[in-house]
């Protein structure tokens, strides 16, 4: 299950924008190129700042990588994530909830936007 892969990614030490791309990547058996993945050095905890949360960045990134409606998806994806968090910031997100809440309800999320817009996606 992607949420499951991506806290396992995230308790090895990769941020949590990595962990959504290596999740995806093999949950949904795509290629992410590694360069790909380095970029998010760039912008975890917040760009830096604790400005949008890089997990949210992370999911619409694979919604770009997989999904030919990116731009209905992803303000779909913003708005749950919004609404379940009540922020899009990470440093108001991490009031409340740990790193691995985000992340697990950002797969869950995700998941179902993709889901929804992809019926012939293949999930493991």
């Amino acid at each position: 299950m992607l949420k499951e892969r991506a806290i396992c990614y995230y308790e090895k030490g990769c941020n949590c924008s990595q962990c959504i791309l290596k999740a995806a990547e093999e949950e949904y058996d795509i290629n992410i190129p590694k360069e790909c993945c380095q970029s998010c050095e760039g912008i975890y905890n917040g760009l830096g700042i604790g400005s949008v949360c890089s997990v949210l960045i992370g999911c619409i990134m694979v919604i770009g990588i997989i999904d030919r409606d990116v731009s209905l998806r992803r303000l779909i994806m913003t708005e749950r994530f919004n609404k379940r968090f009540g922020s899009v910031n990470c440093s108001c997100i991490k009031r409340d909830f740990d790193c691995c809440n985000i992340i697990a309800g950002a797969c869950d999320i995700l998941e179902d936007i993709l889901t929804e817009g992809n019926k012939n996606i293949k999930i493991k």
